[in-house]
């Protein structure tokens, strides 16, 4: 599980770099990073359930990596 986790996001690095999400895709993963900054897991997990379901097609190759990372870090707090 930990190399597919780190296979999606290495996914979602690479689109980044690659400008290729669109800003209706970043701007909600730049509040989710806010948010896992702060420890915030709740607000993580609604804009990533949120991205699922308006947004799966854009992003859903390296969504479910993201929501195994805000599951680790809300493990680990």
């Amino acid at each position: 599980m930990l190399d597919d986790t780190e296979r999606r996001l290495n996914t979602l690095f690479e689109e980044l770099n690659n400008s290729e999400i669109s800003d209706g895709v970043v701007q909600p993963m730049l509040q989710l990073v806010q948010a896992l900054q702060s420890s915030d897991y709740d607000t993580a997990q609604r804009i990533q359930v949120d991205l699922v379901t308006t947004r799966y097609e854009e992003c859903g190759s390296w969504l479910v990596g993201v929501k195994r990372l805000i599951d680790n870090a809300k493990a680990m707090a």
